[in-house]
């Protein structure tokens, strides 16, 4: 539960963000293990305000489907910074966004060690 909440609000916080950006489309690109709780969380939030999905969509991608998708204009991108090999996955991806008038906006956890 903990974990689905604080999904929640980082979705809550990408759409204040995306409303600033203009942007209509949030794509992210989450670690592995962060995929279901994150779907999760876009669902809640899309049950409790109705009023999300008529102004922005959410797309959740891994790192084998991101090749194969376009970028949609002016999307706002957050990519989970867990590897090179996903920054170079995603490296093709980003420079659409970027091209195609959008934002990206790289993210991690703080390392302890």
């Amino acid at each position: 539960m903990f974990q689905s909440r604080t999904f929640q609000i980082v979705a809550l916080l990408l759409l204040l963000l995306a409303k600033e950006a203009f942007a209509s489309v949030i794509t992210i690109l989450p670690a592995d293990s962060h995929t279901l709780p994150l779907i999760r969380a876009i669902k809640a939030i899309e049950k409790e305000h109705s009023e999300v999905e008529k102004e922005v969509s959410f797309r959740v991608l891994n790192s084998s489907d991101i090749k194969e998708r376009k970028p949609k204009k002016g999307e706002l991108f957050v990519l989970y910074l867990m590897d090179r090999r996903t920054v170079m996955a995603a490296k093709e991806y980003v420079e659409r966004v970027i091209k195609g008038g959008g934002r990206v906006y790289g993210v991690s956890e703080p390392y302890d060690e």
